[in-house]
């Protein structure tokens, strides 16, 4: 019987059901999950879309190692006393062992492709550790014949889903630079993608084509409600009050092409946050970064500053207009104390 995108569904379940739930996740509509949490997330990102095409199908593949017979006896309760090799491993096995037609698809030599394989099935911390000859061997006997067949049929899948991925011309070099923006982005990706209360459970039954679209649609709700999706910068006045020396120079200067670094010194009181606030939101207008990161001495600072700007800020800089506190202060305000208590 030839294989087609239900019968994969059907075959080889990606999650065990939720709890008041009866029904088997497939791997496929999970990797299919992340790949479009990671398709949202990269929507912040100023990249070539052939470049985005290609993270997402390297990512949609992270999971490719679920197509085999030990990790289905154990989500099944098969096998309750776990596997020898973890899924993760053998999805490394599984895209060596097609990296010729992986490369050849992105446009790169299959040596450069290697850091990208390491990078996306690594995605539980670290790249497999598995000798490439003998574990390899092993992985795939433990896997079984059906799921070697299977897995190349999903591969060929991801190919056709992501046709204009495309990193042509990026070197070994470059794709070792690029392997750690993808292994941040497949971890940030499936933990939105496995999150069962966004990605509700499905049974086996529609198309890869199908099934994708609403995942797209799901991604979209699931990475704001994540906290992780980003808003156009409000050009709107941050401040009612006359600005200071320092705050109206940082509010005037001449933002440098490209990144900048800026120091701002001033005496106490001078109004050093308000400044850094004001050209803040100057760089991110720019394009010069995405979001603002406090980082500061102590606890009491960072108190300090969480009760002081970020509960009442921060809809102004990044252009939220939702009133009152950011819902993560929300939560926080409830269990931080005061500085001055």
């Amino acid at each position: 019987m030839p294989m087609t995108d239900r019968k994969l569904a059907e075959d080889w379940p990606g999650k065990s059901p939720a709890e008041g739930c009866d029904i088997f996740h497939p791997a496929a509509y999970h990797m299919l999950d992340v790949a479009s949490a990671a398709e949202e997330l990269l929507r912040s990102f100023e990249i070539p879309q052939g470049a985005a095409d290609a993270l997402v199908l390297l990512i949609f593949l992270h999971d490719v190692g679920k197509i085999g017979n030990e990790f289905r006896d154990m989500v099944t309760g098969v096998n309750l006393n776990g596997y020898t090799y973890r899924h993760w491993e053998l999805s490394e096995t599984w895209l060596f062992d097609h990296q010729t037609r992986i490369a050849a698809h992105l446009g790169i030599r299959p040596r450069a492709l290697f850091q990208l394989i390491a990078a996306a099935s690594g995605h539980h911390g670290r790249p497999s550790r598995r000798d490439m000859n003998d574990d390899y061997i092993r992985m795939r006997d433990r896997a079984g014949p059906d799921a070697a067949d299977d897995a190349s049929y999903l591969i060929d899948r991801a190919l056709e889903l992501w046709p204009d991925a495309d990193l042509t011309g990026m070197t070994t070099k470059e794709t070792k630079r690029f392997s750690w923006w993808l292994a941040g982005l497949t971890s940030t990706a499936d933990w939105i993608g496995s999150n069962q209360e966004w990605f509700k459970a499905e049974a086996a039954g529609r198309d890869f084509d199908a099934y994708l679209a609403t995942a797209r649609e799901t991604a979209n709700e699931a990475v704001a409600a994540a906290g992780m999706a980003t808003t156009p910068v409000s050009t709107e006045r941050l401040f009612d009050f006359e600005l200071r020396p320092m705050q109206k120079a940082a509010q005037d200067i001449p933002l440098p092409g490209g990144p900048c670094l800026a120091i701002i010194e001033d005496e106490t009181g001078a109004g050093k946050t308000e400044a850094a606030l004001l050209l803040s939101q100057r760089m991110l207008a720019a394009g010069k970064g995405l979001g603002l990161f406090f980082a500061l001495p102590t606890m009491a600072t960072s108190d300090a500053m969480l009760w002081a700007y970020a509960a009442d800020h921060w809809q102004d800089v990044r252009g939220h207009t939702k009133p009152g506190p950011c819902p993560w202060a929300r939560t926080s305000l409830t269990r931080v104390p005061r500085h001055d208590q």
